[in-house]
């Protein structure tokens, strides 16, 4: 009983190495897979034909390096030379298999090196000459005083192993060789002659030539030109039935040709293209080719205005947009270029006269709405507020078209008989609001504590940010600065940008976007009647109109669905008005006028 489980025990032994090494044989694309587990020695260089490799120690002491090939000729004997990290060792023992015939095995017939000693360990290999032409696998051991077969592994054994690719190559595949009708140019206009002296009949060819015209060929003779300086690399790659083979000079072209003379071209940049401050300085970088000697630059707006440096600084101390212009000048020419508006500058509204209020908690501003910004407020203690909001730009004129304009809509909590309503805007922005047009005093008093009007910016008003300074006072003279009774000042900050639709004409009044759902005709009309047409019917409609000085006028209202409305203001006096069209599911205000 217990021989037989002796014999169970063995045999089961015998199987199990014999799946490990069927296993191991069918690894490492099909060529049998082998490691060593002690690295403290190992392979560091690997010469043969076409391989020079320099290598550290690999995982588990095996290395698959059959990215690099040697091609080696049948009949012919080839060197080999294998070095060790510490070579001084006396005992290290180096062997090599080739597949010659490619059955992806190491037979013990196929060992072709095999050496033990100190130093780099050289030798000699013979290719047989029935060795099977195509790819095959060379394995290099190392060992210290034992010689272990191609594929035996054994622990506690210092060694490496690392394989490499092999080309026999069919003696009747072409053997690239080419030469060339000079090597040495100093003319952009000379051809060179390139000559195929390949043996073994190529029948196609693939040239490449760095820095040459062409660049690629396909020619057995072809003739190639070189336009600038340097040293250039040709390869050829020639192919016939039975295989293929390349050559490669490095710098085997040598071209001495003098510059050729071109003009400058202007070019230029700046990282600071939005100016907010007027201490930051812009640094613009002169990005001209073709060496130009001399640079004239002219800075609209910008102090200095020129300059000759190659690298200016200039400073911006007003708002606007700005263009830039170079002028580049060399022996050879002259080039010039400019960017219009390359330079925004947004410094902000200049500081203006104060403006505060005693006892704000009377009578105080609540609301007000312009530029697409609605503002609803309360008091402060000074009777004083200021607001900047993003996207309140108002667009500059024209002018001659008043039916189009920005609309203010202000209200205040309560309104005496005394209360005085009014706004200003620094259109220059000099820094007050002393100058012609920009001043709006609405009227007196109103008693529904609400004034709308139409402002119009004028088209000589200075592009960029300014203040809109909105007051209401009691019994008080009603000014822009100083001290108010009853009352608060409110101050925004609006955008004065150019109208992008300037120098389109108008459409009977409806210019722009003023009237996107409803359209007023006539407008301006002689005897005070006006039909306002919706793009679709509507219900609920409301309109009032309101006077110059910001007074509501006309109030009607209409419950029926309707798609025309017919107003009758022939009791209003003649001059502009402002129309509130309010419907269901939109409010807009558009201007009217009565000659």
């Amino acid at each position: 009983m217990k021989t037989t489980k002796n014999l169970l025990t063995l045999a089961f032994a015998l199987v199990t190495q014999l799946l490990l090494a069927q296993a191991t044989e069918t690894t490492n694309g099909n060529y049998c897979q082998v490691h060593s587990d002690r690295g403290n020695n190992y392979i560091s260089n690997v010469r043969f034909s076409d391989i020079n490799n320099y290598s550290e120690l690999g995982t588990n002491g095996y290395t698959n390096y059959t990215d690099q090939k040697a091609d080696i000729d049948p009949g012919k004997e080839y060197t080999i030379s294998v070095d060790t990290k510490w070579n001084h060792w006396p005992s290290n023992t180096i062997q090599v298999w080739i597949d010659w015939n490619g059955d992806a095995s190491f037979e013990t017939s196929e060992r072709v090196f095999h050496t033990t000693g100190t130093g780099v360990l050289s030798g000699s290999v013979s290719v047989p000459n029935d060795a099977k032409i195509g790819t095959t696998r060379m394995r290099v051991r190392y060992n210290y005083n034992i010689e272990l077969g191609p594929c035996e592994s054994k622990r506690n054994e210092s060694g490496e192993i690392e394989d490499y690719v092999i080309e026999v190559v069919n003696p009747k595949r072409p053997n690239a060789i080419f030469d060339a009708s000079s090597t040495h140019i100093y003319d952009d206009k000379e051809l060179v002659e390139f000559a195929d002296r390949s043996t073994n009949n190529p029948t196609s060819w693939h040239w490449e030539f760095e820095g040459g015209i062409p660049s690629v060929s396909t020619s057995q003779y072809p003739l190639v030109r070189y336009i600038r300086s340097g040293s250039f690399s040709v390869k050829l790659v020639v192919e016939n039935e039975f295989g293929k083979d390349e050559v490669a000079y490095v710098g085997f072209i040598k071209v001495r040709i003098p510059d050729p003379v071109y003009p400058p071209v202007c070019n230029f940049s700046t990282v600071l293209t939005h100016v907010t401050d007027t201490e930051q300085y812009v640094r613009f970088d002169d990005l001209s080719e073709n060496n130009p000697t001399s640079w004239y630059w002219e800075f609209e707006g910008a102090t200095p205005a020129t300059s000759t440096e190659q690298i200016p600084q200039v400073r911006y101390t007003q708002s606007g947009k700005y263009s830039v212009k170079l002028t580049v000048s060399s022996p050879h020419g002259q080039d010039s270029k400019t960017i219009k508006d390359y330079i925004t500058v947004d410094l902000g509204p200049k500081e203006i006269c104060s403006s505060s209020n005693k006892r704000p908690s009377g009578q105080y501003i609540t609301g007000v709405e312009f530029a697409g910004v609605r503002s609803i407020s309360t008091y402060s203690d000074s009777g004083y507020s200021w607001y900047n909001f993003p996207g309140t730009n108002v667009d500059r004129g024209p002018i001659e078209y008043p039916y189009e304009a920005s609309v203010i809509h202000i209200k205040t909590n309560t309104a005496w008989e005394k209360t005085k309503l009014g706004y200003w805007v620094d259109w220059n922005q000099d820094g007050d609001f002393d100058d012609q047009g920009e001043a709006r005093l609405l009227a007196n008093h109103s008693s529904a504590g609400e004034w709308v009007s139409f402002f119009t910016v004028p088209a000589n008003a200075k592009l960029g940010k300014t203040i809109l300074r909105v007051r209401a006072v009691y019994d008080r003279d009603l000014t822009p600065c100083g001290e108010g009774w009853f009352g608060e000042t409110e101050d925004y900050v609006i955008n004065v940008v150019d109208d992008p639709r300037k120098g389109s004409d108008p459409i009977d009044g409806q210019r722009g976007a003023i009237a996107q759902s409803i359209v007023v005709s006539p407008n301006p009309s002689t005897n005070g009647i006006f039909t306002f047409t919706f793009n679709e019917p509507q219900n609920n409609t409301n309109f009032r109109v309101f006077n110059d000085n910001g007074i509501e006028v006309y109030n009607s209202s209409n419950d029926s669905t309707v798609k025309n409305v017919t107003l009758n203001l022939s009791n209003l006096k003649t001059g502009l008005y402002t129309a509130q069209v309010t419907t269901q599911n939109n409010l807009e205000t558009l201007r009217i006028a009565i000659k």
